[in-house]
């Protein structure tokens, strides 16, 4: 019954009530079309972290504590053998490969630049972040070759088959040097990869660090909500083998996500405040009006034994109807803005990448969820002060105004 005579008083001014509609579906489907696009972006920065760290990484405990001394923080064949059993008894787990990263300075002719290598197994490659762009991928079964990103083979003047030479300090601590063959330049999401990483041979890598030991066994999840299930088991099961071992996650990894999610989520935030502090301000205007050209009424349904709280109730009520069907409205509004964009061919340079990507919002049902309530909770809260007038009106005030 209340919600019949709410929907009748809405509809009974068309005009304002088109007015107060129109502000909310706005501001809705602005703020739908923002969490579309803030959602596509963290999914897209989720992605990039995995697909950058693994969805795990198993290493020793000092080197997540950046340990001085480097050789005591690798993992020997028998320790990575251990940490593989484990793993391969996790369904979850669809690979896992080992790593050995290093710090070196890359040289050719006259030119250098620092360089930090990722050694991996080319026949054992579970991340894939990122795209050859110039000559071939890492083969299995080779060593003394590199695979360098497309800023740095630009700046050093650098082509596929060109030799380049690594100035290293071995995990003992002397001086290594080695001669590879650029068999490959990739592209990459981010500007600092491409500038200043590369990929060579796990083998290679070994041999320049004089080890035969790996420094992580990176892990991938056949899905992403696995992470915190399969790290948990994992952790238990690290902290009782007492080999000193330990587990992060891509999110524990992924500083840079962390600060960029954390920047868009602020955004959102910011859009959502501003947004329901519009509507907030233009339906409490909205029902303030209503309420001074229905004095009489109100005073007439007093008159006839309604309580104050019914009253309350019946302003209350209608606020909610006009968020909810504005919100509703609103949500047609914001798939024609998403659709609009998605299709407009738009692109922005995100920080630290190496060019611009499409501006996309993701339209989702989901999404709909977040706009809809503040619309709803707007409205709620500014159809309050004239509820709560409209409640404590004498009788006989009411009743006497013109």
């Amino acid at each position: 019954m209340w919600l019949k005579l709410a929907l009748r008083n809405v509809l009974r001014s068309p005009r304002r009530t088109a007015l107060s509609l129109a502000i909310i579906a706005l501001g809705t489907g602005m703020l739908f079309a923002v969490n579309g696009f803030v959602r596509y972006m963290n999914t897209g920065l989720m992605e990039g972290t995995i697909e950058q760290y693994g969805n795990l990484q198993i290493a020793d405990a000092d080197l997540w504590a950046r340990a001085e001394d480097r050789d005591e923080t690798l993992l020997d064949s028998a320790r990575a053998a251990q940490a593989a059993a484990w793993l391969d008894e996790q369904p979850e787990v669809s690979g896992y490969a080992s790593q050995l990263t290093f710090t070196s300075q890359i040289q050719r002719g006259s030119d250098t630049s620092l360089l930090f290598g990722i050694g991996v197994d080319p026949a054992n490659r579970v991340l894939e972040g990122f795209e050859i762009v110039r000559g071939e991928d890492l083969q299995p079964g080779e060593s003394g070759t590199i695979m360098i990103g497309r800023l740095l083979a630009d700046n050093l003047e650098i082509v596929p088959g060109d030799y380049v030479t690594l100035l290293i300090a071995t995990v003992g601590g002397s001086f290594n040097t080695g001669r590879l063959r650029v068999v490959g330049v990739f592209r990459a999401f981010e500007e600092i990869f491409e500038s200043q990483f590369a990929y060579v041979p796990l083998t290679t890598a070994q041999m320049l660090l004089n080890t035969s030991s790996v420094d992580k066994i990176v892990v991938k999840l056949e899905e992403v909500d696995q992470t915190d299930t399969v790290a948990a088991a994992l952790r238990t099961t690290l902290a009782d083998s007492g080999l000193g071992l330990e587990l992060r996650t891509w999110e524990e990894l992924g500083t840079e996500y962390k600060q960029t999610k954390a920047m868009f989520d602020f955004i959102l935030g910011a859009v959502s405040l501003g947004i329901f502090v519009l509507v907030f301000f233009s339906i409490l205007e909205v029902l303030t009006m209503s309420f001074m050209e229905r004095m009489r009424e109100v005073g007439t349904i007093r008159a006839i034994g309604t309580k104050r709280k019914h009253v309350f109730r019946l302003f209350l009520t209608e606020g909610v109807v006009l968020g909810l069907i504005g919100g509703m409205i609103g949500i047609f509004v914001g798939l024609g803005l998403g659709a609009l964009v998605n299709n407009s061919g738009v692109g922005w340079m995100p920080p630290g990448s190496v060019e611009e990507i499409p501006m996309l919002v993701a339209l989702a049902p989901i999404g709909a969820i977040a706009p809809i309530v503040v619309a709803i909770l707007s409205t709620l809260v500014s159809a309050v002060f004239p509820a709560m007038h409209a409640s404590r009106l004498r009788v006989v005030d009411a009743l006497r105004s013109s």
